[in-house]
């Protein structure tokens, strides 16, 4: 650990307990075994995992759900409240070696029980079910790319472009995240930083610790400013 102010060694509990001078009110931060620091993170590619969201244009202000009209199950960004077609799973793709590689992330339908995984296919951003062929397998990895003041984009693994809002549909060709190819992700919950490891010291998160009563093993830490 690395005290954040000084204070006077306490003997605490026997040694070699690690929690042994940890006092409720006292300020760390934490260095691993690897000589990482344990750090936080707003990548939204982060703070999505595992979560349910759903997209709305930054540019029209219209949430993004399946095209009823369209049999490819394709997404349109023209409705004003979110259907039960625009929820999506966001997780880690299967083909990522790296947990904290942001440009493989898989997007599914909630409203489907089946699990169908949404694609950047060439006649636009959708959901629906396919007999698993190597190139479409690789059309379903996203990026999810912070584009700034709370919003996203979707790097699409096609072409590797962006998606952006086409008329009556959401198509991965731009060459930049700006305009038509920024989203608001909505979220069922507030969305919290993630916990990650750096090897910067001065980048290193400070933690509060929480422990009422001093003869008790439980020792509780909470992310300073992240109230």
């Amino acid at each position: 650990t690395n005290a954040t102010a000084p204070r006077p060694t306490r003997n605490g509990f026997h040694f070699p307990r690690y929690d042994a001078r940890f006092h409720d009110g006292d300020e760390v931060q934490l260095e691993t075994v690897h000589t990482s620091w344990f750090s936080l993170s707003d990548d939204p590619a982060l703070t999505l995992r595992g979560r349910q969201m759903a997209l709305k244009s930054a540019s029209n202000g219209r949430f993004c759900g399946l095209h009823l009209g369209h049999k490819e199950g394709i997404f349109s960004c023209q409705h004003r409240y979110a259907p039960r077609s625009a929820w999506l799973q966001v997780s880690q793709h299967s083909s990522s070696p790296n947990l904290h590689d942001s440009s493989h992330m898989a997007l599914r339908l909630v409203l489907d029980e089946n699990n169908v995984s949404c694609m950047d296919s060439p006649s636009g951003f959708g959901c629906w079910h396919d007999r698993g062929h190597e190139r479409t397998q690789k059309w379903k990895d996203f990026g999810i790319i912070d584009a700034g003041d709370g919003k996203i984009a979707l790097r699409g693994s096609r072409e590797g472009h962006f998606c952006a809002v086409k008329d009556d549909r959401i198509v991965c060709n731009s060459d930049l995240p700006v305009g038509d190819a920024v989203f608001e992700a909505i979220t069922d919950e507030p969305l919290t930083a993630a916990v990650v490891q750096c090897k910067d010291p001065a980048a290193a998160a400070t933690f509060i610790v929480e422990r009422k009563d001093l003869k008790s093993s439980h020792v509780a830490l909470r992310c300073k400013g992240q109230d």
